[in-house]
């Protein structure tokens, strides 16, 4: 079983290596780190490369926090900022009015725990790829596996993923270029049915 930590629509590699695995299980009982795909992604916009970012904060003073200990704090409503910059980005992509409804439902959610809408995003991503993932969060912290996948999860820095992402198009593409490796609603976006074969 391929170890990978959870994100917030991580990056398309990471979904690429999660179909290949077939079988993933979920580390939650990490030390947490910030700057990562955990809270983090990226798509395309107007502007070019945009960062959508959920605020977070724990209550645990004495100790680092567990990923799974991590609560998400939506005093400044970054729920609304997400989903227009989503619509600015993605309106006039092929795709984006048909998952609109379901993205809106898992955003729309307001879980407590980061690790819960972790999860929910899984659900989505899996539900448009039509595709069925095998998986399990960690009961407690693994300190090696064969097939791990965790360092996926560095969004600073140049990582090899092992996992090559072809040009496709994309909304904004003839003003910036092909942006390689975004968020994976880029891609389900854009590419609709396909972007599970895509994928693959």
């Amino acid at each position: 079983m391929a170890l990978f930590y959870p994100t917030y629509f991580g990056p398309i590699s990471t979904y690429g290596n999660m179909l290949r695995a077939k079988e993933v299980e979920f580390e939650v009982w990490d030390n947490f780190e910030r700057q990562t795909y955990r809270n983090r992604c990226y798509i395309l916009g107007p502007n070019g490369k945009q960062l959508l970012s959920v605020p977070l904060y724990h209550n645990i003073s004495d100790r680092k926090p567990k990923s799974r200990e991590m609560l998400i704090d939506y005093k400044d409503n970054w729920v609304i900022n997400h989903i227009r910059s989503l619509d600015t980005a993605y309106s006039g992509s092929p795709f984006y009015e048909f998952y609109r409804d379901d993205l809106l439902e898992a955003l729309n959610s307001k879980p407590e725990y980061l690790h819960q809408l972790q999860k929910r995003c899984h659900d989505f991503v899996f539900t448009a790829l039509d595709e069925t993932l095998i998986w399990r969060e960690t009961s407690n912290f693994q300190v090696e596996t064969e097939q791990d996948y965790r360092f996926l999860v560095k969004a600073k820095g140049k990582v090899d993923t092992g996992y090559t992402v072809e040009p496709y198009v994309q909304v904004f593409k003839d003003r910036h270029g092909f942006e390689s490796d975004l968020s994976i609603l880029d891609l389900i976006f854009n590419l609709g049915p396909e972007a599970a074969s895509f994928l693959i």
